[in-house]
């Protein structure tokens, strides 16, 4: 057995060799690749068979009214964000006391808030008409369920997702990576059990694909604040109003930084149906997805990060900041030789994985390939800045972001004619902006250059 030993044992001495920070961050990648392998060969049946169960048609409507509706996770204000960054503070500094009551706290005003919403949210979503919206001719009733039943969903994950910001603040990123990894799985046995018993339909699909994760995530936030996070675990009577202030004031500041990635991210799939068709969204989607796999990648390493930064800088840790900083931009590197050549094979690649469904524009391969590539590179960098809460400049931004994002899409799509690719393009050259910014302030905070607005 010496043979499988050895190799054990030399994995467990690399794991547990280094500084302290880095010590763990190992631990959490090794557990995160292992999982995210169960995942991708999961995903490598997973969307193939959503697309046997509804038609690209049909799967680019619920897209596009996630697009719609997931502008509701501006309604936190910032609060989980800067949660991760409080809470983490606290333990590194071994507050178990406010540790709790930032956990308490921030799941009373979460809650107060989301009601408060989830009275407004359906009621306006009833005056509006979704087939216009969409360009689609769907029974309006079904649709305005779906609508109403992904904001409920929606609503409800803000709270029970707040475990998953203690689990990163316990440098337990990988926990994460397990509930997906049950997520998916449920989806997949639902979807499968649906074509066997049932027809499609999009009210149907909608509670699969939205109502799995919530279940999950509530039996998951049970389970854990009654075992390992017992001392963290929510309750009404440690809810302190002078946390409220320091969750709010820095979640302020994380709201505006939101509403500019709600830009990049969730504006294209509805530029896309009022240019073009829900079908096309699908495709754009796909395209997406399968580059991802190079970001999903580089999240095994960065995923960690934002509260490992926090902690290192609460502690002065500069040197080992700027170290793990430019080991994650040599992997980039490496990410971006693979971007390349999944470029090369992308056609035969999405042939064999979708089944010949769906064929991608070439446009919209280079542009989808250009556009995770900067993503991948300005990751480190922004996760750094999240982690140290010295977001102002970003917040300043945004607005800017918000302004350009949508005209420069719609200029490439439509008057330079380059079709779905133009949308993801226009993003492009908003991330590329934002690569130069935030690799200036990072550079700045590290070498204590830092001051005015780049220090704030």
């Amino acid at each position: 057995m010496n043979f499988i030993r050895k190799p054990i044992d030399f994995v467990l001495s690399k794991l547990n060799r280094g500084h302290e920070q880095s010590v763990e961050l190992k631990r959490n990648i090794l557990a995160s690749v292992i999982l995210k392998f169960f995942s991708l060969a999961l995903g490598l049946v997973y969307m193939p068979t959503i697309l046997t169960y509804v038609d690209k048609s049909l799967l680019g409507i619920v897209m596009t009214l996630d697009s719609f509706v997931t502008w509701l996770y501006l309604a936190d204000i910032g609060i989980g964000n800067s949660l991760k960054n409080h809470l983490t503070a606290a333990i590194a500094l071994n507050d178990t006391d406010r540790a709790k009551r930032l956990v308490s706290t921030a799941y009373v005003v979460l809650f107060s808030i989301m009601f408060v919403v989830f009275i407004i949210a359906p009621i306006a979503a009833s005056f509006i008409n979704w087939n216009s919206v969409l360009k689609v001719d769907l029974d309006s009733h079904e649709l305005l369920w779906s609508v109403q039943f992904i904001i409920f969903s929606l609503l409800m994950s803000f709270c029970v997702r707040l475990i998953n910001t203690v689990l990163q603040a316990n440098q337990m990123m990988f926990m994460n990576g397990i509930t997906d990894l049950v997520i998916k799985v449920l989806k997949l046995v639902a979807i499968l059990i649906a074509i066997k018993i049932s027809t499609a339909s999009l009210f149907k699909y909608v509670l699969i694909d939205h109502g799995t994760p919530l279940i999950v995530l509530i039996i998951f936030s049970l389970i854990l604040y009654s075992t390992i996070f017992k001392q963290y675990s929510p309750s009404p009577k440690f809810f302190c109003k002078d946390e409220v202030k320091n969750i709010t004031t820095l979640g302020f500041k994380f709201f505006f930084a939101q509403i500019a990635a709600m830009v990049l991210h969730t504006t294209d799939n509805i530029i896309i149906t009022r240019l073009f068709t829900t079908a096309d969204v699908t495709v754009y989607n796909m395209a997406r997805h399968y580059y991802s796999q190079a970001l999903m990648i580089f999240s095994f390493v960065s995923a960690p990060m934002w509260t490992a930064y926090t902690k290192a800088y609460v502690r002065e840790d500069f040197t080992w900041i700027k170290s793990i900083t430019n080991k994650l931009l040599r992997i980039g590197v490496a990410l971006a030789v693979l971007i390349v050549i999944m470029f090369i094979l992308h056609r035969p690649v999405i042939r064999l994985w979708l089944r010949g469904k769906i064929e991608l524009p070439i446009l919209l391969a280079i542009f989808m390939g250009l556009s995770i590539m900067l993503q991948i590179f300005v990751t480190p960098f922004s996760l750094f800045i999240n982690g140290t809460g010295k977001i102002k400049l970003g917040m300043i931004l945004s607005p800017i972001v918000i302004v350009l994002n949508i005209p420069l899409s719609i200029l490439f799509a439509k008057p330079l004619g380059m079709g779905i690719a133009g949308v993801i393009a226009g993003t492009a050259v908003c991330n590329f902006a934002s690569l130069i910014v935030s690799s200036i302030q990072y550079n700045k905070i590290v070498n204590h250059k830092a001051t005015g607005i780049w220090n704030q």
